[in-house]
């Protein structure tokens, strides 16, 4: 979308020698925001939702594309692992096992067996959740996952391609 918004920009300032109209005025403009919010979200710009996505709710809730998670953001968690007490567990959608990155720190998880043992720290890539979301009917025991997973918010969201969720024990019953 954006080199055809920039070449509409492009086409713009080209019209804009010759008189100056309303579409060539528009056409500059959106060129001119989308370099600036390109800009603006880097090094995030690959699993950056827009606004109008963000008005249906979660984007990782509707989106299943792999254009959303090419494991850019995994060497971000490194982060929420060296300031986590808690075991850290992952199902991330990366060529690379997470504990080829981590070491010991993190376990590989696949939310087909259930949620991790708890309390735990959970990362998942948005496209892996939202594959699931779509699979959980067929599945008993990862729809059992998503119900309880889904009564949490992503306590952080590494740059929207990763959710880390922060899953407390199971006498603590109040979703965070």
């Amino acid at each position: 979308m954006y080199p055809t918004v920039l070449m509409l920009a492009a086409l713009g300032f080209k019209k804009a020698e010759k008189e100056i109209t309303i579409l060539p005025v528009l056409a500059m403009a959106l060129g001119i925001m989308s370099l600036v919010h390109a800009a603006f979200l880097y090094p995030s710009y690959i699993s950056y939702f827009n606004v109008f996505s963000k008005t249906v709710g979660e984007p990782y809730y509707i989106a299943v594309d792999s254009n959303l998670d090419w494991g850019q953001d995994v060497p971000r968690l490194e982060q929420e692992i060296k300031n986590s007490a808690l075991p850290f567990y992952a199902d991330l959608s990366t060529y690379v096992h997470p504990s080829l990155l981590f070491g010991s720190k993190i376990k590989y998880w696949d939310l087909y067996n259930g949620l991790p043992p708890r309390p735990a720290m959970l990362a998942v890539s948005s496209f892996k959740y939202s594959l699931y979301l779509t699979r959980a009917r067929d599945n008993k025991v990862l729809g059992d996952a998503l119900k309880v997973l889904r009564t949490f918010r992503p306590k952080v969201r590494g740059h929207q391609s990763i959710l880390v969720f922060e899953l407390p024990s199971l006498s603590e019953t109040s979703p965070q």
